[in-house]
């Protein structure tokens, strides 16, 4: 499986009746993601509805004990290989297309605001080689290439 661009962390204590609704909204998302569901303890049916779910995108973690929600999606996060992270509570969806198709515009702005900085610095570099270019060309100095040739 490639490097997922969301993991999404699902904490759940016995919640074996919602986690198929909940696979099926994030089985429809369009981007490489991971779900990791954090089983805190159950003593449901979780285990069982989890090991259903024949996809390499899933990852089923547990608890031996009930440690809270925040303990789970702790859990969750040292697992987490995506380059953003979704909390996803066991009774929530995710609709077709929501937020994970967000996480591509973030990195599509992302890499509008690198190039533009870059933009700006090698402007800055340019302004800077002219005034020196200005500069020897005032002194009488001229640049000469490694074989002679004047610039």
């Amino acid at each position: 499986m490639n490097m997922p661009t969301v993991s999404i962390i699902t904490p759940a204590y016995n919640r074996a009746r919602l986690l198929t609704r909940v696979w099926h909204g994030i089985s429809d998302q369009e981007t490489e993601l991971e779900w990791i569901v954090v089983d805190d303890g159950s003593t449901d049916d979780t285990g069982n509805v989890m090991a259903g779910i024949d996809d390499q995108r899933v990852i089923y973690l547990k608890h031996d004990e009930n440690r809270g929600v925040n303990a789970a999606r702790n859990t969750g996060s040292a697992a987490a290989r995506g380059r953003y992270v979704i909390f996803l509570d066991s009774d929530d969806e995710l609709v077709c297309g929501d937020q994970v198709l967000r996480y591509s515009y973030i990195d599509l702005l992302g890499d509008i605001y690198v190039l533009r900085r870059i933009e700006r610095q090698f402007k800055k570099i340019l302004a800077s080689l002219a005034e020196i270019s200005l500069l020897l060309n005032l002194t009488g100095y001229y640049i000469f290439r490694a074989n002679h040739e004047c610039l």
